[in-house]
């Protein structure tokens, strides 16, 4: 029952489920980075990527520090115990896995050896994912400033409005007072 509820909610009215956004929310919890992280995000992703094809190796992924740092668990003083899951490691490994392609590889005519397709990251897309919350209009506020590359301007805070309950006699007997002594057209 729960896995059904899941994957409506993750399939946003659709018959099909993005497998991405199935697997970022699986790999909770993390912080989910605001517009501004995101666009600091994807300027220490831009200023490493010396070609500025919008795509970085592994090793470069590894090497940027994200928008939150989850503490390393400590080395076991006693070398027999198991060492601690580290979770900031693992986690970073997996989004890169998750949103990875291999380069193309070209036709060479130059009888050269190839050089084997490397796993690439496309970090624009990565980030847009990452923008996705469960308010849809902060969303689009985090996917339309990466995509512009500006931020947006901000949702106002909410004003707190306590509506009344209306469910006394008084008011039951005004509601129905009004329905009595109302006009419609084809009355007249």
């Amino acid at each position: 029952m729960k896995v059904d509820a899941l994957a409506k909610m993750m399939a946003s009215g659709s018959e099909f489920i993005d497998w991405r956004h199935w697997l970022l929310a699986a790999s909770s919890p993390w912080p989910y980075p605001t517009q501004t992280q995101l666009l600091d995000q994807l300027k220490l992703y831009r200023s490493v990527d010396k070609s500025n094809t919008g795509y970085i190796n592994k090793s470069l992924f590894l090497q940027t520090p994200l928008w939150f740092h989850l503490e390393k668990p400590m080395t076991p003083e006693d070398p027999t115990h198991p060492h601690m899951y580290d979770r900031h490691f693992h986690l970073t490994n997996f989004w890169f896995e998750l949103f990875a392609t291999k380069t193309p590889t070209l036709p060479n005519f130059t009888g050269k050896a190839n050089t084997p397709p490397e796993d690439r990251l496309d970090y624009k897309t990565m980030l847009l994912y990452m923008s996705a919350v469960s308010d849809p209009y902060d969303g689009l506020l985090r996917a339309l400033s990466l995509s512009q590359e500006v931020p947006m301007p901000r949702r106002e805070p909410k004003i707190a409005m306590k509506a009344p309950v209306f469910n006394t006699p008084e008011y039951e007997s005004l509601n129905l007072l009004s329905a009595q002594t109302e006009v419609y057209p084809e009355d007249q």
